[in-house]
């Protein structure tokens, strides 16, 4: 047998072992459930969030380490936590506020990052993150996240509007003891707020 026929059965051979995989992986891919990716929900009166900020015992986070929940039912909690002590609020948010909240999400492409400017620079002493995390509209529970440098969300184009929207959220919710954003910008988002701890 010539070198070249030997190459060519073996291609073959190959080949044919090759068709003989990929009908396995097919075969078994259909009887395997395969996870579909995060998706915000379609209807805004199924959006769930948490996002988390700062840090409790970081002197540069005024408020220490916020959490602001947002159930799909639409009841709001806020937790701030501040060198030991406490403090929580509960309310109401709006459909209408619930419906703008996740147009500015969708428009943010969350939970896509945002293209990078140039090289990850270092994480400087004293900086603080910001994490978003939003349910979605699966039943499966799935949940897509994302974590921003907290100083550089406030002028971020992209996810800049919808963390306002949150910031203004909070400071609502709070009778306007927690948080930097504009009460202003979600006029009357937040119903029944009142303090709890």
């Amino acid at each position: 047998m010539t070198p070249l026929l030997a190459l060519v059965g073996l291609a073959a051979g190959l080949g044919l072992l090759a068709i003989v995989a990929w009908r396995l992986v097919r075969a078994r891919s259909s009887r395997v459930a395969v996870r579909a990716p995060f998706a915000l929900p379609v209807d805004a009166q199924r959006l769930a969030l948490t996002l988390t900020s700062g840090l409790e015992h970081a002197p540069a986070c005024r408020y220490g380490q916020t959490t602001l929940a947002l159930a799909a039912d639409g009841s709001l909690g806020l937790e701030m936590r501040r060198g030991g002590q406490r403090a929580c609020w509960e309310g109401r948010v709006t459909p209408a506020a619930r419906a703008r909240l996740l147009g500015a999400l969708r428009e943010a492409g969350f939970p896509a990052p945002r293209p990078p400017k140039g090289p990850a620079p270092a994480i400087r002493p004293g900086q603080t993150f910001d994490t978003l995390v939003v349910v979605g509209a699966g039943d499966d529970g799935a949940s897509g996240s994302l974590t921003m440098d907290a100083n550089e969300l406030r002028f971020d184009a992209v996810y800049g509007p919808a963390w306002a929207l949150l910031a203004c959220l909070t400071k609502q919710v709070s009778a306007g003891e927690v948080g930097y954003g504009d009460a202003a910008l979600l006029p009357d988002a937040v119903e029944a707020a009142r303090r709890t701890a």
